[in-house]
Parts: structure tokens; C-alpha cells; sequence
């Protein structure tokens, strides 16, 4: 059973969401997923993925915590983008913009590349 249809009500409040910046473009197909399948609400959908939005600072610290996990573990400076990219949306996916994190993870690693 694939749950039910969603009705124009659920997708109007999925796209009032998004626009609001409360559930991020990848966050969409997630809770779309989630309503007609649990047959629950927007709110509870939300909730239940733990999908509520966060500010570009929280991003920032997770994007440091992890950053300077890959440095204690000795990862490869080549390498670091891609892992820090991956951490990072693994922790975050659904709950802010892909293109922010992109855009915050370069900055941090341009402030490293200056320390240096």
C-alpha cells in the first residue's frame, strides 16, 4: 500500500513551507513521502523527520564540528570537500537550502586554507 493521494490542501501547505523557509527543497519529496504514506499532516510529518529548518549559524558550527573531525582523523587535504560536503548534508539534509551548504563549506575551507 503506498498510502493515499495527496489532496490540494497538503500540497498547498508543502509549498507554503518551502517558500517560507521552514522544509528545504530536498525536505519536500521527504514529507511528501511521509504524509501519504502515514496518512499524518504537515505538522506531524515535519515533526516526525525531525525536518524543522535551521539558521545558517547553526550550519556553521555543524560545518566546523565536522570539519574538525576529518582534521584529528588525518584526512587527505584533497579529499576534504567532498567528505566535509558529505558529513555535513548527512546531518542537515531537508533542513536547509543544498546550495547554502555548499556556498558555507567553501567558506570554511577557504578560512583553513588562510590559517595555514
Amino acid at each position: 500500500d503506498k498510502g493515499k493521494p495527496l489532496e490540494a490542501d497538503d500540497i498547498n501547505a508543502l509549498v507554503e513551507s518551502y517558500y517560507s523557509g521552514r522544509i528545504s527543497k530536498e525536505g519536500l519529496i521527504d514529507v511528501a513521502r511521509y504524509i501519504a504514506e502515514k496518512r499524518v499532516g504537515l505538522e506531524q510529518a515535519i515533526k516526525d523527520l525531525r525536518l524543522g529548518s535551521i539558521s545558517t549559524e547553526e550550519l556553521r558550527n555543524i560545518i566546523n564540528m565536522k570539519l574538525q573531525e576529518l582534521l584529528r582523523e588525518g584526512m587527505d587535504p584533497n579529499k576534504l570537500y567532498g567528505a566535509l560536503m558529505g558529513r555535513v548534508m548527512s546531518e542537515v539534509r531537508g533542513k536547509i537550502d543544498g546550495k547554502v551548504v555548499n556556498e558555507e563549506v567553501k567558506k570554511a575551507l577557504e578560512r583553513l586554507q588562510k590559517k595555514v
